[in-house]
C-alpha cells in the first residue's frame, strides 16, 4: 500500500535526521 510505504519512509527519513542531529 502506498500509504504504508509513504508513512515508513516518513519514518524512516525522521529517524535518520534525529539520529544524525543527536550524538
Amino acid at each position: 500500500m502506498p500509504r504504508r510505504s509513504a508513512a515508513q519512509r516518513s519514518g524512516a527519513a525522521v529517524a535518520g535526521v534525529r539520529s544524525s542531529l543527536t550524538p
